[in-house]
């Protein structure tokens, strides 16, 4: 268990007296929060960040995200909205228009709105030209690890998609020569490139390979001011606190800060770096064994415990009840109050013993995108609780 788990354990008395009164819930801490948006901030090269509204829409969250002065990124126009309402003296470009599916009245809203917008395919350009006329943008850039040592053309054996397929995701370097007609013919003001990865997980995190891509990128769109780094182009998990590690992202800042000191470098950080600020309470309701292997079965839905590559979703179980007392360990299936026993990918180490109305603590649920659709979340009857900070974060000046 990293250090930004092992609050849930240190916390065990205020968990167990919430679990007592209501079970499943979701809790989400302050405090883990406090210390993750304080390590973003701290990177002095980082001129704006902007948190995943999707990842985690709870009120208490967005108004902290609010009070330490982060942009919101939004993937819808109702998540537009519900930000400009429940904090009306926000400007407007501190949000960003990310939407993965949105039709011609999403993007006349977010123009109208004054949002920045990010098009991470150009379908839109084609279907409602008159929209995107005149207009300021961002466009999405995917990097493979073939465009990071890209040079002078594409390697015969890339694919390069044609104008069809170009419309269907991010532009890559290889298909930049594609793109210029559609932003001139429309007088497109390009503002900035939205550059993430195109494979997940991505490869070994190399400095030199996204600021090698960068500068191609730039040499194609001179007239950019701005690079967004969705997750920080991805590097890999800090083992010990258990996010990304922060050390390689600014590292990374300051290689692109000085081949591109005129540019604005942004963020939007992935849904894993407020994970760990969540945990999930649920009660024992079985527990057996089967074909020679044990159970344990819960009155919580297990479905969002299964390993999302995508969210680098790790989780780890601990039973908060007899936390002090833990024997031994052993692989074992969690099963939900409907579940049917499931395969041997479905086991997971646990400690033992487990009894009836135990309380297990599910680490690693701080995340909409990591736990499950929050619709589903609400719709299932599922409560959630953000529990207050004790301290104020130790910040190194």
């Amino acid at each position: 268990m990293n250090e930004n788990e092992k609050w849930g354990v240190a916390r065990k008395n205020e968990l167990m007296a919430l679990a007592s009164e209501e079970s499943p819930i979701y809790v989400y801490n302050e405090e883990t929060l406090n210390e993750i948006f304080f390590d973003l901030l701290s990177i002095d090269l980082l001129d704006l960040l902007f948190y995943p509204v999707h990842a985690n829409a709870h009120p208490k969250i967005l108004t902290k995200v609010f009070e330490m002065d982060l942009g919101f990124a939004c993937i819808s126009t109702d998540e537009i909205t519900c930000v400009l309402k429940d904090f009306p003296e926000l400007s407007p470009q501190r949000i960003l228009f990310v939407p993965n599916q949105a039709d011609g009245k999403d993007f006349e809203c977010a123009f109208r709105t004054g949002v920045y917008v990010v098009l991470k395919r150009f379908y839109p350009l084609k279907a409602w030209p008159n929209i995107f006329k005149n207009r300021e943008i961002f466009i999405g850039m995917g990097m493979s690890r073939d465009e990071a040592s890209y040079d002078a053309c594409p390697p015969e054996v890339s694919p390069i998609r044609d104008n069809q397929s170009l419309l269907d995701g991010n532009t890559g370097l290889f298909e930049i020569e594609n793109v210029f007609d559609l932003l001139s013919s429309l007088e497109i003001s390009l503002k900035g490139l939205y550059i993430q990865p195109k494979i997940h997980p991505p490869a070994l995190y190399d400095i030199n390979a996204i600021t090698s891509f960068l500068v191609k990128a730039c040499g194609q769109f001179p007239t950019i001011s701005t690079f967004i780094l969705k997750d920080g182009i991805r590097p890999p998990l800090d083992r010990k606190r258990g996010y990304p590690d922060m050390t390689l992202i600014e590292d990374c800042l300051e290689e692109i800060r000085k081949i591109r000191p005129q540019h604005r470098l942004w963020i939007e950080p992935g849904e894993d770096m407020v994970s760990h600020a969540g945990v999930l309470l649920a009660t024992v309701t079985e527990t057996g064994e089967e074909n020679g292997i044990p159970y344990i079965r819960t009155n919580a839905d297990m479905k969002s415990l299964r390993p999302d590559s995508f969210h680098r979703a790790r989780h780890q179980i601990v039973n908060l009840t007899r936390s002090d007392n833990e024997k031994t360990t052993v692989m074992a299936r969690i099963m939900g109050q409907e579940e049917a026993p499931g395969t041997e990918d479905d086991l997971v180490k646990i400690s033992l013993p487990v009894e009836e109305n135990d309380i297990l603590l599910f680490t690693n649920m701080g995340s909409y995108g990591a736990a499950g659709n929050p619709d589903s979340i609400r719709e299932g009857g599922v409560s959630e609780h953000y529990l207050s900070a004790r301290r104020i974060c130790q910040v190194k000046i």
